[in-house]
C-alpha cells in the first residue's frame, strides 16, 4: 500500500503546494472508503484510499452533475460514458453513468465541454458548461438511439446437437444475450456494422465468430456450435500472501479457449473444500510460493483425486512443502497419488523440455523468459516413485524432473509442474501446456485395457542356470477381465511362471479394474553360448474380453561381455569417460552400479559368482574420499582374483580411506605410499605391459587431484611414473591372477 499512498500524497501537494503534513494526512484519511467497523481499526486502518475524492477536496473543486436518458423513452441510460474537455479540447475526465443514469465529475473552476455517448446511440455534445469552485452545475444529456438490425441464431452442442443456454457477447461492446435453454435461440439488436460474437460457458470451449455484418432493418443469421470441454475451476492460492499469478494463468486458459470459474484464496481460511471442487471435472491449482497443505488443503486434494477428479497442480515450492522436505508439513497425496519424490528444492534455472511420448512432448518452455512473470527462483526438481502410476512429462535442460503426469488407473488423472507455469515459456507456450494437459486429463477411461510394466528390461546372465524377469500386468479397464499371455519365438528357451516361479502359467487370473498381477519369465541360456551373445523375446498380454486390446514388454537377455565395468563413484559421475574409452576400442562390456540412488540404504555389490563370469573387472571410485573399497569389497575382489580374475582398479583415494592393508600389499603390489606427492603429469613405464612407454601427458582432473605416489613390492612393477619421479600406478602378475592399480584417476587422462 505504501507506494499508492505516497502517490496520493504527491497528487495532493501538486493540487495545493501549501498543504501541511497534517493536512495531507487528514485529506487522505477522511476521504478513504471505510472497510470495517470503527475508524481506524486493526484490520484495515482508515480504509481504502480514494484518490479522486481526496484531490477534488484539495482543489476546492466544483462539479458537473447530471443524468443521461434515452430520447426514445426517457429511461435512464446506465453505463453511458461522459467525457469532459477543457477550453483547449484536452480531455480532463471520463466517467460512467450509474444504474440510474446519474453521473458526477469534480473539476477545477473553468469552462468545459461535455459529451455523452453510449453503444447504439448518437453521441451528444452540450454547449460549454461553466464550473465554479465549491459549486455544482447540472448538465443532463438525452441520447438518440440509432436504427438497428438483428443478429440471431441457435447455440447447440457439437456432439449431441442439443440446445444450450449460453451467454453470447458482442466483443468490444456492452451488448450481450443469453440463448434459450429450450431452443438455443439468441437475438441481439445492434446498429449497422461488423461484429465478432463470443460464446462462453464453463464446460465448453470458448467460440469466437468474426466478421458478422448487420444491416439496418435486416436479420443476420449465425448459429454457434460449441465443443464440449471439462468444467474447470482455477484456484489462485497466491492472493493470501500478495503474490497472485492467476491473471497469467487465466490468460493462458483464454488463449487456449478454455472457460473457467475462479476461486481466489484471499485469506488463509479461504481454501476450497471438497464440495467446492466436486462439481468440476478438472481443477487447476496455482501455488506460486505455497502448496495445498500449507493452507490445510492436502486432504481436499487427496479426496478430490480419490473421487475421480482431474488436477493440474503448479508451483515452484509445492514439492518442498508437501513432500516433507521443509520439516514442517507433509501430505500423503504427493507421494501416494502423484507418485512424486523431491530430489532438490532448487533445480537451477534450466529451461523445461517436454519428455518424448508425454503430454508435453515437443514443448520447450524457457524458465523466467521475458514473456513470463519471471518469478521462478527455486523451482523443485522431482522424480517418479512408481512408473506404473506416473511418468515424467518434462525435464530441465540441466537434468532433473520438471513435470509429471499420473493416473490412478480409472479413478483420477493429474499433471504436476514443479516450476510455476506463470514463470514458464511465452504466452503461446503456456497456452499449449493447458491445451495438452487439459486434453489428456479429459480423455475418457478405457472400457477395456491392459498395461505391462516395465515395457523393456535387459539382463546379463551372470548367476544360476537361467535368467528371471518380473513384469507387472495391470487391468486398465472398467470391468473385471482375464488376459492371455504369449511369448514370441526366440532362440533361447523361454517360459511363463507365477511371481514365485513355482507354477507355469498361460494366462492371468481374473483381475478387477486397476488390479495388478506379476508375471515371471524364465530364460534358459544354452550351454556353450559365447561371450556377449544375446536373445530377445516379447511378452504379450491380451484381453480375453476384447483381444484387440493388448500390451507388450520386451526382454533382452545376453551372456556376459569379457569386461565388467563397476561404477563405484560417490559424487562425480565420470562413468562416461570409461564407457567412451571401451567403445572407441571396440571392447564389449557390461555395467554395474555399486552406489544406490540418493536416499536408499546400503550398496549394490555383485556376488562372487557374478564376478567370476567376467575375464576382467574394471572398477573405479572417482571422487570418493569417504569410503572407496570396504573390507567386504576387498574380500570379494580377493576371491575373484584367486579364481584367476583380472582387475583394473582406478582409485586415487583408496590408500587414504583404507590405509595400507593386506589387499593393497598382496594383490595390488603396494609396499608404501606418499600421499603428499601429487601427480599432474604421467608417463608409461618402458618395461610395463600396462604403461607400455606411453608418452608423458598432462592430467586433466574434473575434480580435486589427490593422487598418491607409490613404492612397489618386490613382485610388482611400476606401470606409470609421475613428474616427481615416483610411480603412480603398478601392475602385478601372480598366477593365476593379474592386477593394475592406478593411484591417480584414469578419467583424468585426456
Amino acid at each position: 500500500a505504501a507506494p499508492h499512498v505516497s502517490g496520493l500524497a504527491a497528487l495532493l501537494l501538486q493540487a495545493d503546494g501549501g498543504l501541511s503534513v497534517d493536512a495531507v494526512e487528514a485529506l487522505i484519511t477522511t476521504s478513504a472508503l471505510p472497510l470495517g467497523d470503527g475508524l481506524p481499526n486493526n484490520d484495515s486502518g482508515w480504509g481504502r484510499i480514494d484518490a479522486y475524492r481526496a484531490v477534488a477536496t484539495a482543489l476546492h473543486a466544483g462539479s458537473i452533475v447530471g443524468q443521461v436518458r434515452n430520447a426514445a423513452n426517457q429511461l435512464p441510460l446506465a453505463g453511458a460514458q461522459i467525457s469532459v474537455y477543457d477550453e483547449q479540447s484536452q480531455r480532463r475526465a471520463v466517467v460512467q453513468a450509474d444504474a440510474a443514469g446519474l453521473y458526477s465529475v469534480a473539476l477545477p473552476a473553468g469552462v468545459y465541454g461535455v459529451t455523452g455517448e453510449a453503444f447504439g446511440f448518437l453521441a451528444q455534445t452540450l454547449p460549454p458548461v461553466v464550473v465554479e469552485a465549491n459549486a455544482a452545475v447540472t448538465a443532463n444529456l438525452t441520447l438518440i438511439p440509432l436504427l438497428l438490425g438483428t443478429l440471431e441464431g441457435e447455440v447447440r452442442d457439437a456432439e449431441t446437437n442439443e440446445p444450450l443456454s449460453v451467454q453470447v457477447l458482442v466483443q468490444g461492446t456492452p451488448a450481450s444475450a443469453w440463448s434459450s435453454a429450450e431452443t438455443g435461440l439468441y437475438r441481439l439488436d445492434l446498429p449497422a456494422g461488423l461484429y465478432a460474437l463470443e460464446a462462453r460457458q464453463n464446460g465448453y470451449r470458448r467460440l469466437v465468430a468474426e466478421g458478422l455484418a448487420v444491416e439496418v432493418g435486416q436479420s443476420t443469421q449465425h448459429n454457434l456450435i460449441l465443443t464440449p470441454a471439462p468444467t474447470l475451476l482455477l484456484v489462485d492460492s497466491g492472493w493470501w500472501y500478495y503474490d497472485s499469478h492467476g491473471r497469467t494463468l487465466a490468460q493462458a486458459l483464454e488463449d487456449s479457449d478454455y472457460v473457467h470459474d475462479l476461486w481466489q484464496i484471499r485469506t488463509y481460511a479461504d481454501a476450497p473444500a471438497l464440495d467446492d471442487l466436486l462439481p468440476y471435472e478438472a481443477v487447476v491449482w496455482s501455488s506460486p510460493q505455497d502448496s495445498p497443505e500449507v493452507i490445510g488443503a492436502g486432504d481436499t486434494i487427496s479426496n478430490y483425486l480419490g473421487a475421480g477428479g482431474n488436477l493440474l497442480l503448479t508451483g515452484q515450492d509445492v514439492g518442498f512443502w508437501d513432500s516433507g522436505m521443509s520439516g514442517f508439513i507433509w501430505h500423503e497425496y504427493f507421494g501416494r497419488l502423484l507418485q512424486a519424490g523431491l530430489d532438490s528444492d532448487d533445480a537451477g534455472q534450466g529451461d523445461l523440455i517436454g519428455t518424448p511420448g508425454s503430454t508435453l512432448a515437443g514443448l520447450v518452455l524457457p524458465l523466467n523468459g521475458p514473456d513470463s512473470d519471471r518469478n521462478q527462483f527455486t523451482p523443485d526438481s522431482i522424480r517418479v516413485l512408481d512408473g506404473r502410476i506416473s511418468s515424467l512429462a518434462g525435464q530441465y535442460v540441466d537434468d532433473g524432473g520438471a513435470a509429471l503426469q499420473a493416473e490412478g488407473c480409472q479413478s483420477y488423472r493429474a499433471v504436476y509442474l514443479a516450476a510455476g507455469l506463470e514463470g514458464l515459456g511465452d504466452r503461446a507456450g503456456r497456452a499449449a501446456v493447458f491445451e495438452r494437459a487439459l486434453d489428456w486429463l479429459d480423455n475418457p477411461a478405457l472400457a477395456i485395457g491392459v498395461d505391462l510394466y516395465p515395457d523393456y528390461q535387459e539382463q546379463a546372465w551372470v548367476q544360476g542356470p537361467y535368467l528371471t524377469y518380473l513384469v507387472t500386468l495391470r487391468n486398465m479397464g472398467q470391468a473385471a477381465d482375464r488376459f492371455s499371455l504369449e511369448l514370441s519365438p526366440s532362440s533361447w528357451a523361454t517360459s511363463l511362471w507365477d511371481s514365485g516361479f513355482e507354477t507355469q502359467i498361460a494366462a492371468s487370473p481374473v483381475l478387477e479394474p486397476c488390479e495388478w498381477f506379476t508375471v515371471g519369465v524364465k530364460v534358459q541360456v544354452p550351454a556353450g553360448t559365447p561371450w556377449n551373445a544375446s536373445d530377445t523375446v516379447t511378452l504379450t498380454a491380451r484381453s480375453l474380453a476384447n483381444p484387440l486390446q493388448a500390451d507388450q514388454a520386451t526382454l533382452w537377455s545376453k551372456t556376459p561381455a569379457p569386461i565388467l565395468l563397476v561404477d563405484d563413484h560417490r559424487w562425480y559421475d565420470v562413468g562416461g569417460a570409461f564407457r567412451q574409452a571401451l567403445q572407441i576400442n571396440e571392447l564389449p562390456y557390461d555395467s554395474w552400479e555399486v552406489q544406490l540412488p540418493a536416499g536408499a540404504l546400503g550398496i549394490n555389490l555383485p556376488s562372487l559368482e557374478q564376478l567370476q563370469h567376467y575375464a576382467l573387472v574394471l572398477w573405479f571410485t572417482g571422487y570418493d574420499w569417504y569410503s572407496t573399497l570396504t573390507a567386504e569389497e576387498e574380500t570379494l575382489l580377493a576371491g575373484y582374483l584367486d579364481g584367476g580374475g583380472r582387475l583394473v582398479l582406478s582409485s586415487q583415494d583408496y590408500l587414504q580411506t583404507r590405509g595400507l592393508v593386506s589387499f593393497g600389499k598382496n594383490y595390488l603390489g603396494v609396499a608404501s605410499a606418499r600421499q603428499e606427492l601429487t601427480a599432474t603429469l604421467v608417463m608409461g613405464a618402458v618395461d610395463s605391459p600396462v604403461g607400455a612407454a606411453m608418452p608423458a601427458v598432462q592430467l586433466l582432473y574434473p575434480y580435486e587431484n589427490w593422487s598418491d605416489a607409490l613404492r612397489a613390492t618386490d613382485h610388482a612393477q611400476p606401470a606409470f611414473w609421475g613428474q616427481h619421479g615416483e610411480p603412480v600406478a603398478l601392475n602385478l602378475a601372480e598366477a593365476p591372477w593379474k592386477t593394475a592399480f592406478f593411484a591417480f584417476s584414469l578419467e583424468a587422462l585426456p
